[in-house]
């Protein structure tokens, strides 16, 4: 069992500025877990009403409700947050995002390799863990879920070789 959230980008109409918010899943948060049933959703719905219903019960699945609802920005704390997907309502995308550990040489590695890193790191005493993009999907398309897991576990051990 992992955890992790399915998130959206909230855009203020006004300020334009971009706010990230989420709901927990405690349930198995792998791709081939929740990211299925993320996809599947999405693909059904759609991005725009995914959040939609999303922002109004503040839960992703109501039956393994264990705590009042609430929202969060699951970037905020990448090692408990295994895996994220993001809805984007102007992309109209599911980005699949991936804890891994901070290192000296990660922002270097990712530069030279095309990944993206989430921009946020926490600090947990003993280690440090930030976010990394594993694949954006389109909001109609259906991801090879095996695959999106395998490359999400292949970087997050490329990024613990780098601290040896």
């Amino acid at each position: 069992m992992t955890r992790g959230s399915v998130a959206w980008q909230k855009i203020s109409p006004t300020s334009g500025h971009i706010r990230i918010q989420g709901v927990y899943s405690n349930s198995d948060s792998y791709p081939v877990g929740l990211g299925n049933e993320v996809f599947s959703r999405v693909k059904d719905l759609g991005v725009l009403k995914t959040i939609e219903v999303l922002a109004k019960t503040k839960v992703w699945d109501i039956e393994y409700r264990h705590e009042d609802p609430k929202l969060f920005n699951p970037f905020r704390d990448p090692l408990f947050m295994e895996w994220i997907y993001l809805l984007k309502p102007v992309e109209l995308v599911v980005e699949v995002w991936k804890c891994v550990p901070v290192c000296k040489k990660l922002k270097a590695y990712c530069a030279e390799h095309g990944y993206t890193l989430s921009g946020r790191k926490h600090s947990y005493g003993h280690c440090v863990y930030t976010h990394l993009l594993v694949d954006t999907v389109k909001e109609h398309e259906t991801p090879d879920v095996a695959e999106l897991e395998a490359k999400g576990h292949k970087l997050s051990e490329e990024a613990h070789e780098l601290e040896q």
